[in-house]
């Protein structure tokens, strides 16, 4: 499972995208979690894409991240 934690932040939203530009994954909530399912099964082993956008709880300025991540299987 994927589950972020931040620290002086606020999660607005989470989205998580397959190496085509599909959206697996959206989130709008404090502390998004993602099982590695997508459409009722498994999601495919390999790379995924990430958009996080949040506020900083100190400033109050809204910031947009994107990364990526490794789906292994266990």
């Amino acid at each position: 499972d994927l589950e972020v934690y931040t620290f002086n932040t606020t999660v607005l939203e989470m989205a998580i995208y397959d190496r085509w530009g599909n959206m697996v994954y959206k989130s709008r909530g404090a502390q998004p979690k993602w099982d590695g399912v997508f459409r009722g099964q498994k999601a495919n082993i390999g790379v995924y894409a990430y958009r996080l956008r949040y506020v900083d709880d100190l400033s109050g300025v809204e910031e947009v991240v994107f990364g990526d991540i490794t789906l292994i299987d266990k």
